[in-house]
């Protein structure tokens, strides 16, 4: 947004316009506007106003002639025609006239027959009856100001033209780059000094928004999103946005609010859809949790994380069968997603696929030789139908992506005990315990181990420990020698 117009601001005459205008305050006249046009919730226009994006929370008595899009909002009012290539009525607003649809806007640009000469006639605000003048002083500065532009506009040939900023539309832009390569605290500093330019340009909102829910920020990122709706309310995608944040702080009726408004306003929106899904699931209502993943898909069946969600769904079912061919599909959309992989292996498991499974793990081990998950659980299959070579060599894999797994420095511990290995064993147990000092099963492994080398001392040493440990009483400062009673 460009230009506010604040309540208690009261116009008259032909204003012509270009950039984002907000008109919270009084207007009567025409209004040409070659961008996007917003009557506010307190604005008033008596007019016919022509403009490329019309949207009105407000009062319009007139006609309206919009080149793209007209959104009427809930609680607004419009008493006239409307000609406009697209046109979305919200739930609760009220509209008397006749609606035409155009062709499609070639281009942006203003209307043809528009003159070249603009008058602006600003009437003072009556005293009221009251005496009550704080209102209307501070409304009278602000109109001074307006004259002032308006006679400035007409010593530069009488158009008064409102620009954006075009260092502000170049930080934002950089700043959403910084966003796309993980550069969030880039992306803050670029977007708090476009802020530091223009306090109404709903992208730099929308913008520090997302950096703030990447940071699980998510007080502040409902607020720069609801500013960012604030100024551009009929734009969908930052109704989603707010959406989003509303979900993550748990407020998921005002959330889906919010996804019904956006899809009213593009209905062929997939995210939406998929993110609605996403929030039917999260409150256990599965069955609308599918119908919303299945119009994801239908509108875009090349988005994977549909198939993704669908399977998820279909899986908490127990609908195996149903959760393996979608979770096929993604797959298939992307390849190079080694969780994806993982998650159909897992999947193919949990269905009784055992075999199908076990040849996706290998699939991935191959494909994606730094997935350690995949190391894992080749390495817990092979052992468990008793071919240990095999299974120690996925082991010692896992191990060269995680050395500080303990997990895998037991299992390695166990293999190497079994294969007589006895010094690799014990090197192996040492280490566990030193990451994960208060693991009690650890130090019976370890004490075991000991054990059967029939070094007894340091076996029950190690045992002891294990005793401590259950019973709560080994300390974390080990220089802390006190006893508590």
């Amino acid at each position: 947004m460009d230009s506010f117009f604040e309540s208690g601001v009261k116009l008259k005459g032909t204003l012509r316009v270009k950039g984002v205008v907000h008109m919270d305050g009084e207007f009567v006249g025409e209004v040409f506007s070659s961008n996007h046009f917003i009557v506010g919730k307190n604005g008033n226009v008596h007019g016919n106003i022509t403009a490329h994006n019309l949207t009105n929370m407000g009062t319009i008595r007139g006609n309206i002639f919009s080149e793209n899009k007209v959104t009427l909002m809930a609680g607004c009012r419009l008493k006239g025609d409307i000609s406009s290539y697209h046109l979305v009525i919200d739930e609760g607003s009220n509209f008397e006239g006749l609606s035409k649809k155009i062709s499609p806007p070639e281009n942006v640009m203003e209307p043809e027959g528009v003159s070249d000469k603009a008058s602006m006639v600003i009437e003072p605000k009556q005293k009221s009856p009251s005496g009550n003048n704080k209102v209307q002083n501070k409304s009278l500065k602000f109109k001074a100001a307006l004259v002032g532009l308006g006679l400035l506009a007409v010593g530069l040939g009488g158009n008064w033209l409102l620009t954006p900023n075009n260092d502000v539309e170049a930080l934002v832009k950089q700043g959403y780059q910084s966003i796309e390569e993980s550069r969030v605290a880039e992306a803050e500093a670029i977007f708090k000094k476009a802020l530091s330019m223009s306090r109404s340009n709903p992208q730099v909102y929308a913008g520090l928004g997302e950096v703030y829910f990447s940071k699980n920020r998510y007080n502040e990122a409902l607020n720069q999103f609801q500013r960012s709706v604030d100024l551009n309310p009929s734009n969908s995608e930052y109704r989603i946005k707010l959406a989003k944040t509303l979900t993550a702080k748990g407020r998921y009726k005002e959330a889906r609010l919010s996804y019904k408004t956006a899809l009213e306003m593009d209905p062929t929106n997939f995210r939406a859809f998929y993110d609605l899904g996403l929030l039917h699931e999260k409150q256990g209502d599965l069955k609308l949790a599918l119908e919303n993943l299945h119009m994801a898909v239908k509108l875009n069946p090349n988005f994977y994380k549909s198939y993704e969600a669908l399977s998820q769904v279909y899986a908490g079912q127990k609908k195996f069968p149903q959760a393996v061919e979608k979770l096929k599909t993604a797959v298939r959309i992307k390849k190079d997603d080694p969780n994806l992989h993982v998650a159909l292996a897992n999947l193919l498991a949990q269905n009784g696929q055992e075999t199908e499974s076990i040849e996706e793990f290998n699939k991935i081990a191959a494909k994606f030789p730094d997935n350690n998950q995949a190391q894992m659980r080749l390495g817990d299959w092979h052992y468990q139908k008793g071919n240990v070579d095999e299974s120690l060599k996925f082991y010692e894999s896992s191990l060269a992506l995680e050395p500080r797994d303990t997990k895998v420095l037991v299992r390695l511990g166990k293999i190497y005990s079994d294969l007589n290995r006895t010094e690799d064993s014990l090197v192996a147990y040492q280490k566990a315990v030193k990451l994960q000092a208060k693991d009690p099963e650890i130090f019976y492994q370890l004490g075991k181990m000991l054990a059967d080398q029939e070094q007894w001392d340091q076996a029950m040493d190690e045992m002891e420990k294990e005793d401590n440990e259950s019973n709560g009483l080994i300390q974390d400062n080990p220089g802390d020698t006190s006893t508590e009673v």
